[in-house]
C-alpha cells in the first residue's frame, strides 16, 4: 500500500462507521549515523479487524491519502475473522529465497535474482476444550489462501497472506493446550 493514511467507510441498514488507520513511518535505526542521515520505511500494511455487517446492500468505500506523490492499494482482502488462539512469543519469520547462488568450476559467484516468500511458524495457546474444533477448521483451511494474523502489530511481520502447510498440537494441560502452524505466504 503507498499512503499516508487509510479510510474504511461502511454505511447500510441506516449506519455509518469509519475507521482511519495511519500508515506509520519507521526509522530505520542500524547505529549513530543511521540516526542522523537515515531513512524512514513507511508500513507497507493496514488491518481492520472486527468491522461490522449491516446486511444485504452493506456499502464499503476505501480511501487512501497521500500528503505528497501517488496513493494506492496492491492487495484488497475481505473476509471472516476466526480466532484460533493467542500467539506465543518464539514465533519466527524466514524468507524463501527462490534466487539462484552458485559458483562456476573458477569459484566466480552467479547470482540470477528470483521471488522471495515469508515463511512463518506460529506457536499458539488454545483452551483445551477448542482443540478438537480448531483441528477441524484447520481441515477446511487445507490448500484454501488464508491471511494468517499471528499479532495485529503489522511491524512485527506477523500477517502472512498464504497457505498453511503443517499443523500439529500438544496436549500440554488439561485446560490449555499448543499448536503449531507453518504458513507459507503467496504472492
Amino acid at each position: 500500500m503507498i499512503g499516508d493514511t487509510v479510510a474504511l467507510e461502511i454505511a447500510g441498514g441506516g449506519e455509518t462507521q469509519v475507521f482511519t488507520r495511519n500508515l506509520r513511518v519507521r526509522r530505520q535505526l542500524r547505529g549513530w549515523y543511521t540516526y542522523f542521515f537515515g531513512g524512514f520505511d513507511k508500513e507497507p500494511n493496514a488491518v481492520f479487524l472486527d468491522v461490522p455487517f449491516f446486511g444485504i446492500g452493506t456499502t464499503y468505500t476505501i480511501t487512501v491519502t497521500a500528503g505528497q506523490g501517488d496513493a494506492g492499494i496492491g492487495q484488497l482482502l475481505f473476509g471472516r475473522l476466526l480466532r484460533l488462539g493467542r500467539t506465543r512469543w518464539g514465533s519466527d519469520v524466514t524468507i524463501l529465497s527462490g534466487s539462484r547462488k552458485e559458483r562456476d568450476i573458477f569459484l566466480n559467484l552467479i547470482l540470477v535474482k528470483r521471488a522471495t516468500a515469508l515463511r512463518a511458524n506460529f506457536d499458539v495457546i488454545v483452551q483445551g476444550n477448542l482443540l478438537a474444533a480448531t483441528t477441524r477448521l484447520m481441515e477446511e483451511l487445507d490448500a484454501e489462501p488464508s491471511v494468517y494474523i499471528g499479532d495485529q502489530d503489522t511491524a512485527r511481520g506477523l500477517i502472512i497472506y498464504g497457505v498453511f502447510f503443517d499443523y500439529t498440537h500438544r496436549l500440554d494441560l488439561p485446560d490449555k493446550s499448543e499448536f503449531t502452524i507453518t504458513v507459507e505466504g503467496l504472492k
